[in-house]
């Protein structure tokens, strides 16, 4: 009996997700009939009778059968019969999955298997191949290639580690142009901590790209490499499910093209050491590249304290037209710079059609602000919809501006060419709190336009929430063309700058010139609702004024169309609503107010 069960265990894979090998024998008939040699090379060599040999050798070991006919050895299922038997091959008997140890694979933390694992993803084509628990090091400039209609599935306790070199660039496992390949449970462990290198920032743990499709990841794990963990450029149908991505040099995941990519539940943590430094980063390369269908749900970022949690950058596309759709849906960071950003949008030519959606995220202690958007275009872009966003004490690194301290910054920067009117946004229920004895947040939201141009279609829906002390709880607009929501009276708005503001505001409450370092004007929309009354509060020295929408008047002290209204008494305040379809009536004055241009 205890013979039976050794040669049983001799036949069987040594993982348990691979079946026993196939044998029409029975356990006794088998242990009378095999004979028995110690390794592969022994096989080879048989010069006995016997068809049927069992090779007792722990990792290459099992049940092999002596055949004819149009075999190719491949060095672990196949091998060429040598001595008495030329022109024959001893096959071995399996069924299940393919096992890399037996083509040579050891998962010593030593040997460089890139050639054997190589071999077995090769003979493994159109079927299952398993990884037995070890560590298996990888020679990352070579890479190993699954082949289509592939499943790998790595055992527990087994990994890939990429053998320290000096390159600017590898990739440890290359998914390229192929389809139908699942990898289930990878490990890939990158060489930053041994490279010998200095340059370079592209040395990346998965690569997919090509002309892939239909490419699943499964409970990947990539961490400690010296470009990106996962890098996307290329393919379609991809699905991407529980990544976790620590401790890599450029970021945990990179999407540079892809047409139907999903990325559902993520932990992508610590990128650090050369720019971008964010967890996820969608930027394309080049013009012909495409981010279509894209989808990251149940995310969750902490400390890119260099970069973005996620980040979205399109300033590639510039001549090419294409649709664009990207949805982050309930994305969670924690300790990143800044936990989203949108930069540098719809500065070419190129007409982008779509829309980008990022809903119920959450934020908390960034570093600089929960959400930045950066220079994006109101025209040929995809609209940008921020829906529900949480941002829970950002600024922790205390920066003095408010551009890079807000809860939410929307920014066109000086350095952004004047060509492109800024806008095509939109911002709905955001919930922002400081709750910190002594608030960090400058302000809520942070609008500004550093050329003085101004927005175009770019708005502010009923904010559900701003809380921090005074200033901290104001949404700041140094632009025109904003239209600010407030059905909640939850916010404060400030203009700060000469800029004219018009009011295109459904129920805001409050709106003063705090800050202002010149006169402040602003504009009423003959839209408002007739029950919501405005508060205006000068609270400089400048002055502020107040013009009504075009054919309307500001009554009793101001009775010609379009004659505005000035104040430049510290303090003073006056609340105005709209009376009718050609006035606003002033309903509570406190100071001197001066009438302009009638």
């Amino acid at each position: 009996m205890k013979k039976l069960i050794y040669l049983i265990l001799l036949c069987s894979p040594i993982v348990g997700v691979a079946k026993p090998p196939v044998t029409s024998m029975s356990g006794s008939n088998l242990s009378k009939r095999a004979s028995h040699v110690s390794t592969i090379s022994n096989l080879q060599a048989y010069t006995g009778t016997a068809k049927t040999i069992i090779v007792t050798d722990h990792l290459k070991g099992g049940l092999f059968s002596l055949v004819k006919g149009s075999y190719t050895a491949d060095g672990g299922t196949i091998f060429a019969a040598k001595g008495l038997n030329p022109g024959k091959y001893w096959r071995r008997s399996y069924r299940g999955a393919l096992n890399v140890n037996w083509f040579g694979a050891k998962g010593d933390s030593a040997t460089d298997n890139t050639i054997a694992i190589q071999a077995a993803f090769t003979a493994g084509a159109n079927k299952k191949i398993v990884i037995p628990a070890g560590k298996y090091m990888i020679n990352a400039l070579k890479g190993v290639f699954p082949p289509a209609n592939t499943t790998i599935e790595f055992a527990k306790g087994a990994e890939f580690d990429v053998i320290p070199n000096s390159s600017v660039n590898y990739n440890c496992i290359n998914i390229r142009n192929v389809n139908n390949v699942t990898l289930i449970n990878p490990v890939i462990i990158g060489d930053r901590i041994g490279h010998t290198g200095t340059k370079g920032e592209w040395g990346m743990g998965i690569f997919i790209g090509g002309a892939s499709k239909s490419i699943k990841l499964i409970n990947p794990k990539v961490s400690n490499c010296w470009g990106d963990g996962i890098y996307v450029d290329g393919g379609s149908d991809i699905y991407i499910e529980n990544m976790f991505c620590d401790n890599n040099r450029r970021q945990g995941m990179s999407i540079i093209s892809v047409t139907g990519l999903l990325v559902k539940g993520a932990l992508v943590t610590n990128s650090n050491g050369t720019p971008p430094q964010s967890g996820i980063d969608i930027e394309p390369d080049y013009d012909t590249d495409v981010l279509d269908n894209i989808s990251l749900l149940n995310v969750t970022t902490k400390n890119n304290k260099l970069g973005y949690g996620v980040t979205i950058n399109l300033n590639s596309f510039t001549t090419l037209n294409k649709d664009i759709n990207i949805t982050i849906e309930n994305h969670k960071d924690y300790g990143s710079f800044n936990s989203i950003g949108i930069n540098n949008v719809g500065s070419g030519k190129a007409v982008l059609k779509g829309a980008i959606t990022i809903k119920d995220s959450y934020s908390e202690n960034a570093l600089g602000n929960g959400i930045y958007v950066t220079n994006y275009g109101a025209s040929n872009t995809p609209l940008l919809k921020i829906i529900k966003p949480v941002v829970i004490n950002p600024n922790t690194g205390s920066t003095g501006a408010a551009k890079y301290g807000s809860g939410i910054s929307i920014v066109r920067e000086g350095a952004c060419p004047a060509t492109n009117v800024m806008g095509n946004l939109i911002v709905e229920q955001p919930s922002i709190v400081d709750n910190r004895a002594k608030p960090l947040m400058i302000n809520g939201i942070y609008a500004i336009d550093e050329k003085g141009i101004g927005f175009s279609n770019a708005k502010i829906n009923n904010p559900l929430k701003i809380k921090g002390v005074g200033a901290h709880e104001s949404i700041i607009c140094n632009t025109d063309g904003f239209s600010v929501k407030d059905s909640l009276k939850a916010v404060a708005l400030v203009s700060n700058s000469g800029y004219n503001f018009t009011i295109h505001m459904s129920a805001i409450s409050l709106v003063t010139n705090t800050g202002a370092n010149s006169l402040t004007p602003f504009t009423l929309d003959q839209n408002h609702d007739f029950d919501s009354p405005i508060t205006f509060v000068n609270n400089t020295s400048f002055g502020l004024t107040i013009k009504p929408a075009s054919g309307y008047n500001i009554l009793p002290i101001s009775t010609v169309a379009g004659g505005l209204i000035k104040t430049t008494q510290i303090g003073a305040s006056i609340t105005i609503k709209r009376l009718n379809s050609t006035s606003y009536i002033i309903v509570n004055k406190k100071g001197d107010w001066t009438v302009e241009g009638n």
